[in-house]
């Protein structure tokens, strides 16, 4: 069996090697040194997955990997005993049985909130043990090492990887998370040549100043910081890693390869939407002159909609091509770096309020929306004249522009999981191509267990003793339970969706680190919705009938107090 996987591994990678050079040799020709580079490369790529594979096949489990399966069985018991009843009971029912009922639902919810917090503490366990009793953790430290050698379009998918908390187990987005702080770094050299190539003279003829050690790194370019000759002013000047667009296309042809060899060969290996939807994504991110248009729109849109609470860099053009772009320089810190934004005199609850609201204005209202905000595209820093919050939005060189209708549907999709309307959510979702799934999409979507919609819908305000824990359990639960649904419903749902799911994923982890209130962040989402289902078609356009004006207010204002009402309720109720 292992030296049949070894074998299949090896005609992949045999035709991915000559696929590569195919592709390469459209625009240029491949060197000797190139090649050799890509042999490696593939090879390395082709070894990794294969031993990956044989791991998880051959090796046996330890035994609190028993016990986690045990308590995932139970969690998923407990869940479908409790979610069982979705119609919400009987219409006819006196006061005693309805009584009975609710109380029935409140010991049925109770256990599972025991099982989720019994099946953290065994996963809390298991991620601390060593890698050789941990499968996951082997396989994701094989995977970063793989990423640390390869770089380039590996890093940008590590990265990826490591946002996908409630689809992959928490030992591989921990792991890969490390790539955020490894990116790697282009010499002073090449970095010169590759200024030389595009702007016709070195840095130092051009600029003032130059800094040659890079300020910041990413998988795909690096940023240097300059003194324009004509202003005088620092700016910061984006790099493309000079190597980087040749390697991408060999990269993602080999990838590609490879999940197609793992689908046809493991019928429960269903990730091959994750490559073709990737792909596109790096070939935009590497085309420059499309972020700096992607940054002159934010701009304009994100300053008019927040005045001094939202700062994008202005771009500089004469200093900016496809493989560089220069634009003014903004001081700031990462929007996760809790201790700086405390000693800058700010609130970690009015930065996560204010991320929230940036996003929930471009998902619903602008329909132009960042799809990339990690931590590192997020500065934080006070107001220069009021001392308020302020943002600075970096890289815009991923971003969707949504249709009026999907945005439409995604509006009414949140409002009614915050509404708690499940028919107006199971209808919403079919919309998306969801059908038995949709307690799964819409706990990925708000972060949170359906349990809480169920909870919401009958009237039950459930205290929770340790708050929070468990949580993530839940959701992976109910995540395993239609997994193979899901993911082939990937492979077909709307593009447009999956980009979301990604920024929702950014955005949770920003939120997390602030330690913010999900209640709140959650209202300001459903504002934000609420205003999308009530205008989108006209969004500011006033100049509509009366009567479609009237109807689109009373929709939104009756829909807010029901917002105010609901999470008002919450926060009485000490949730």
């Amino acid at each position: 069996m292992q030296r049949a996987i070894f074998r299949s591994f090896a005609a992949v990678s045999a035709a991915s090697l000559g696929g590569v050079a195919a592709q390469c040799d459209d625009e240029q020709r491949l060197t000797v040194g190139d090649y050799s580079r890509f042999v490696s490369r593939t090879t390395s790529t082709i070894w990794t997955v294969g031993k990956i594979v044989t791991h998880y096949k051959f090796s046996k489990s330890s035994s609190i990997e028993d016990k986690i399966k045990n308590a995932e069985k139970n969690l998923s018991l407990c869940q479908e005993v409790y979610t069982g009843d979705g119609s919400g009971g009987k219409q006819n029912q006196d006061e005693k049985e309805r009584k009975n009922a609710v109380r029935i639902k409140e010991i049925q919810r109770n256990k599972v909130l025991e099982a989720a917090d019994a099946l953290a503490v065994l996963e809390d366990r298991h991620r601390s043990a060593p890698a050789s009793l941990n499968k996951h953790r082997w396989a994701a430290e094989e995977i970063l090492r793989l990423c640390r050698r390869n770089k380039g379009c590996y890093i940008k998918i590590g990265q990826h990887l490591a946002n996908l908390d409630y689809l992959l187990p928490a030992e591989y987005t921990q792991t890969l998370q490390e790539l955020y702080n490894d990116s790697p770094v282009s010499s002073y050299p090449e970095v010169r040549e590759l200024v030389l190539e595009e702007l016709g003279a070195y840095p130092e003829e051009i600029f003032d100043a130059f800094d040659p050690k890079p300020l910041a790194s990413a998988s795909l370019a690096q940023v240097h910081t300059a003194v324009d000759k004509k202003t005088k002013k620092r700016v910061a000047v984006k790099i493309q890693h000079p190597s980087v667009g040749l390697t991408a296309k060999g990269d993602i042809f080999v990838l590609t390869k490879v999940v197609r060899f793992l689908e046809s060969y493991f019928e429960e290996f269903t990730f091959g939407w994750l490559v073709d939807e990737i792909a596109p994504q790096i070939f935009l991110e590497l085309d420059f002159a499309n972020e700096a248009n992607n940054t002159r729109r934010a701009k304009k849109e994100l300053e008019a909609e927040f005045p001094g609470k939202v700062c994008v860099p202005e771009i500089l053009a004469e200093y900016s091509t496809s493989r560089l772009m220069a634009m003014t320089f903004e001081e700031g810190f990462l929007a996760t770096d809790v201790e700086k934004i405390e000693r800058a005199g700010l609130k970690r609850e009015d930065v996560s309020s204010l991320i929230s609201s940036i996003f929930g204005f471009q998902v619903f209202t602008s329909g132009f929306v960042h799809c990339d905000p990690h931590p590192a595209n997020l500065l934080v820093r006070p107001n220069p004249n009021t001392g308020a919050v302020q943002v600075v939005l970096l890289d815009h060189g991923l971003y969707k522009t949504l249709g009026g209708e999907f945005m439409r549907d995604y509006a009414n999709l949140w409002t009614s999981i915050v509404m708690a309307d499940i028919d107006m959510m199971k209808s919403t979702c079919e919309k998306f191509g969801v059908t038995e799934m949709y307690p799964l999409l819409a706990a990925i979507i708000t972060s949170r267990p359906f349990d809480e919609i169920l909870d919401r819908r009958g009237g039950r305000r459930v205290k929770r003793t340790k708050k929070g824990k468990g949580d993530k359990a839940m959701i992976r639960m109910y995540a395993e339970r239609y997994m193979t649904s899901i993911l082939h419903l990937l492979e077909t749902v709307p593009r447009d969706l999956l980009l979301l799911l990604k920024m929702n994923d950014c955005l949770r982890h920003i939120n997390s680190t602030l330690g913010a209130d999900n209640n709140i962040t959650m209202e300001i989402q459903a504002n934000w919705a609420l205003w999308g289902s009530a205008w989108q078609g006209e969004k500011r356009r006033w100049r509509i009938d009366a009567r479609r004006w009237a109807e689109g207010w009373l929709k939104y204002l009756w829909g807010r107090a029901r917002v105010y009402v609901l999470f008002a309720s919450l926060r009485w109720n000490g949730q």
